[in-house]
């Protein structure tokens, strides 16, 4: 807390890397939803996509940032060169670089969505003939794009159904930002005698194997004591 806000419980929300750091610096003090960043897309295409809608949604996402990420997966070769030709780094935003848009061509989509899965990406767009087929396949990632017709940037913004997505992998156990993340529970234990003397047995020995004979004494004394 400060002077004029008072201490939370949990902050939440996206940001830029200072944003990033800034969370990774009160963790412990307080609960975060996640160190999210670089900002991550993939496409899967196929050539049924629009060349020029596919290079606008890579090119948007590498717009966060050098270190941005911005792949496209594809199984034709004539798509990938198009695509290629496409991509030329607008110089008039130089945080958009070739170095950070890449094209990746395999020999079948379903081999493009096994590699999507490995990178877990924050972002996915799947723009082939039958889309929601390829995505199934992609369980791994943060938000899923459809169709052309649903672009990454509208997610940004308006599309919802939120923004605060895992990065770096981390989609392969995260999720987004959900309601979820605003529940806390605790576990609560009630055991009856007959309970407590089936289990303390196994308790006491893994207490010993451990090294802690305070543990072991404390479920002991309650035979004794019962």
């Amino acid at each position: 807390g400060t002077e004029s806000l008072e201490r939370v419980d949990k902050i939440v929300g996206p940001g830029n890397q200072w944003v990033a750091a800034a969370k990774q610096l009160l963790f412990g003090e307080t609960g975060i939803d996640m160190t999210a960043g670089p900002s991550e897309i993939v496409v899967i295409a196929d050539d049924t996509a629009n060349v020029q809608m596919v290079a606008a949604d890579l090119t948007a996402q590498a717009e966060h940032g050098e270190d941005s990420a911005s792949i496209c997966i594809t199984d034709s070769h004539r798509f990938a060169s198009r695509l290629a030709r496409v991509l030329v780094p607008d110089p008039r935003n130089r945080a958009v670089k070739e170095s950070n848009i890449g094209i990746v061509v395999t020999p079948t989509l379903e081999a493009g969505a096994r590699l999507a899965n490995r990178l877990a990406p924050e972002h996915l767009s799947v723009v082939t003939a039958n889309p929601r087929a390829i995505a199934d396949l992609v369980p791994d990632c943060g938000s899923v794009f459809l169709g052309s017709e649903s672009p990454v940037a509208l997610g940004d913004y308006v599309a919802g159904s939120n923004h605060v997505l895992p990065t770096g992998g981390s989609a392969r156990f995260g999720s987004p930002l959900g309601v979820y993340d605003f529940y806390k529970r605790s576990n609560l234990i009630s055991l009856s005698t007959g309970t407590r003397r089936a289990i303390a047995s196994a308790g006491g020995v893994i207490a010993m194997f451990e090294g802690l004979p305070a543990h072991a004494r404390s479920i002991e004394i309650r035979e004794e004591q019962s």
